[in-house]
C-alpha cells in the first residue's frame, strides 16, 4: 500500500523550492565579491600598519627559508581568493559565504604576518585554520554548486 502526501500536508521548507526561495533572499554575488576585496585589503594592511613586535634576530638562511614559505602561503591565499571570487558568481547561502570570507581573510592576513617574521606560530596556525575552513566549506557546499550550474 502506497500513500501519497499532498502538498497541503507536506512540511514547509522541504525540497528544492525552499532552497531556491532562501537563495533569492540573499545578497548578490557582487556584494560578496566586494566584501572579499575590502576584507582582504584590510587583513593585509592591518599587520603592515600595526607591526607591534620587532623582528627577532635569526639566522639569514632561516629568515630566507621562512620568507619563502610565507611567499608560498601568499600564493595559496591568492589562489583561494580567486576560487572564492569565482564561487560568488553563483548563488551561495549566507552561512557558506561568511565561512568563505573568513577563510580568505585569515589566509591573506596571516601570510603577511609570517612574511614579517613576527608571531610565526600564531600566523601559521591561523593560516591553516583559514585554509581548513575554506576547504571544509567548499566540501559542504559542493552539491549546491553542482545544482546551480545545471
Amino acid at each position: 500500500m502506497q500513500t501519497r502526501i499532498s502538498a497541503a500536508v507536506r512540511p514547509q521548507g522541504a525540497g528544492v523550492e525552499s532552497g531556491i526561495q532562501a537563495l533569492s533572499n540573499t545578497p548578490s554575488g557582487a556584494v560578496w565579491r566586494r566584501l572579499v576585496a575590502v576584507g582582504c585589503v584590510a587583513s593585509v594592511a592591518m599587520p603592515l600598519v600595526w607591526a607591534g613586535a620587532a623582528t627577532p634576530a635569526i639566522d639569514a638562511d632561516l629568515a630566507r627559508l621562512l620568507r619563502t614559505m610565507a611567499a608560498l602561503k601568499g600564493l595559496i591565499a591568492l589562489v583561494s581568493i580567486g576560487v572564492v571570487w569565482w564561487r560568488f558568481s553563483l548563488p551561495v547561502l549566507p552561512k557558506f559565504a561568511v565561512a568563505y570570507l573568513v577563510g580568505a581573510w585569515l589566509m591573506a592576513g596571516c601570510s603577511v604576518v609570517m612574511w614579517q617574521l613576527t608571531h610565526l606560530l600564531a600566523g601559521a596556525a591561523a593560516f591553516h585554520a583559514g585554509l581548513a575552513l575554506g576547504l571544509l566549506t567548499a566540501w559542504r557546499d559542493m552539491p549546491r554548486v553542482r545544482d546551480a550550474r545545471r
